[in-house]
């Protein structure tokens, strides 16, 4: 009964505006976001616009969980450095920085969260990919030692991960 165009329509439009909103929503919600747009003529030589998106969740449980981690350390490094007469002190931040890590603050813990933890932790990151995309395939070969995939493999697929 209400499969008139009209209706059909009304329904698209309305299902798009609320697409769209969310999408808003979504990149309002982020620091950073980026957007592609691109436009091209179909075979009916009507134009095609075409939209995207990209916005990064800073509020995902991985980053909630560095930040929980961070809060940790922080917290036990200001115990230790007292006794050990080691004082805090944040580098010296002037207009133009050249040759120093200069990131907005409002706090010791916060500077040194982004100056130093995250920073680090995308280095470690990085570091231990790169030192086991080499051995990628040999990882992936050490499946087919499992009984459900031995049975239905041959030798040498199975030669990757013996010699491993």
């Amino acid at each position: 009964m209400y499969a008139s165009s009209f209706i059909i329509n009304e329904l698209i439009d309305t299902f798009g505006h609320l697409i769209e909103s969310q999408i808003v929503r979504n990149a309002r919600k982020s620091i950073f976001y980026s957007v592609l747009a691109d436009e091209t003529t179909d075979i009916s030589q009507i134009e095609q616009f075409s939209l995207c998106v990209r916005a990064l969740d800073l509020l995902s449980k991985q980053r909630v969980n560095a930040t929980n981690n961070f809060k940790t350390l922080y917290a036990q490094l200001k115990e230790i450095t007292p006794k050990l007469d080691i004082k805090e002190d944040i580098t010296r931040v002037c207009r133009l920085q050249t040759a120093r890590n200069d990131v907005p603050y409002s706090t010791e813990g916060e500077y040194y969260r982004r100056a130093v933890y995250v920073p680090y932790l995308g280095d470690f990151c990085n570091s231990l990919k790169e030192g086991f995309e080499s051995h990628k395939e040999t990882v992936a070969s050490l499946k087919h030692i499992l009984p459900e995939f031995c049975t239905k493999t041959d030798f040498y697929s199975l030669e990757a991960a013996f010699n491993f």
